[in-house]
């Protein structure tokens, strides 16, 4: 009887070894595709950002439009419930179902054909290991392959077109948005070099410098967001990250100014500003100062909201 228990125990363990990587791969690949979608969605609506703001021309958007519209097509853009009919959860019920009705039939199969009473000589664990599969691991790196192959394309233009401005920027852009940082600083010099009045270019510049420095305000961040402010006075990323610089610096206080003027000429539709209150707040309670009313009191202006903030440091 406990030889009997022990297989029907290391049936359900092998069943569920086999089906559920099944799932997570299928998973995976939904994940990797999800990623380069989005991806790209976010570069699609960048174009519109710099076509309203007047960086590119009509035809130029709609060229890039065009190519991203094809790199869309190419990563499969289909509405998602039409590529899986079932959510997560479902799939894993279906998984751990399946490894118990395999686990059942052997059970029964056993029971009326095998001979529970004889001695069993394997170890548990060697059958177990046995019945493991390998972790895959091509369906583990998928995601970040995919979006790895839309930058690497990019890159090619730019060795083909190096003196593309915009083209630097929608790469350093690229870099920021997976993480790579100091790239992404790099190629924000590059575009700044060829177009210093770029519009955002400096404040873009500055970011990526604060996040390769582990979100620190280095004097180089400092220098550009300087520039950026003084390009354009309502650039709210540069007029963020100065008051980060004053905190940090230990002006918390001429901080909680910046930061409520920051407020008060911010659209009221602008996406970035709870996370400014939030900074507004915990820089006040690291000072010891009472800013609820004030901070209460302080109204967004407009309704048009304009590229977002980065969430506070």
């Amino acid at each position: 009887m406990t030889l009997w228990i022990i297989l029907t125990a290391l049936t359900a363990l092998a069943a569920a070894w086999l089906t559920i990587p099944l799932v997570r791969r299928h998973e995976a690949r939904v994940d990797a595709r999800a990623a380069t979608i989005a991806v790209l969605k976010d570069q699609l609506a960048d174009v519109d950002v710099q076509l309203a703001a007047g960086v590119i021309q009509p035809g130029e958007a709609e060229g890039l439009r065009n190519e991203i519209r094809r790199r869309l097509l190419a990563a499969g853009h289909i509405p998602a419930e039409l590529d899986r009919t079932m959510g997560q959860k479902a799939l894993s019920g279906l998984a751990l179902g399946l490894a118990a009705m395999v686990a059942i039939a052997a059970a029964a199969l056993y029971a009326r054909m095998g001979q529970p009473e004889l001695a069993g000589t394997a170890s548990p664990s060697a059958a177990v290991q046995a019945a493991a599969p390998a972790a895959d691991p091509a369906a583990a790196s998928a995601a970040s392959g995919e979006v790895g192959q839309l930058i690497a394309g990019l890159e090619q233009k730019m060795q083909a077109n190096p003196g593309d401005p915009e083209g630097w920027r929608l790469l350093g852009w690229s870099y920021f948005q997976t993480g790579r940082y100091s790239d992404s600083a790099k190629a924000y010099a590059k575009a700044i070099a060829l177009k210093p009045d770029g519009v955002g270019f400096q404040s873009a510049y500055g970011e990526a410098l604060v996040q390769e420095a582990g979100g620190q305000v280095t004097p180089a961040a400092v220098a550009a967001f300087e520039k950026a402010a003084a390009q354009d006075g309502v650039d709210a990323r540069a007029r963020y990250f100065l008051a980060v610089h004053k905190s940090e610096t230990g002006d918390r206080k001429g901080a909680i100014e910046d930061m409520l003027k920051l407020v008060a000429d911010s659209p009221a539709d602008a996406p970035w500003l709870p996370q400014l209150r939030a900074a507004i707040t915990e820089t006040a309670q690291a000072a010891g100062i009472d800013v609820a009313a004030r901070l209460a009191a302080t109204k967004p202006v407009g309704t048009a909201a304009v590229p977002g903030l980065p969430p506070p440091v």
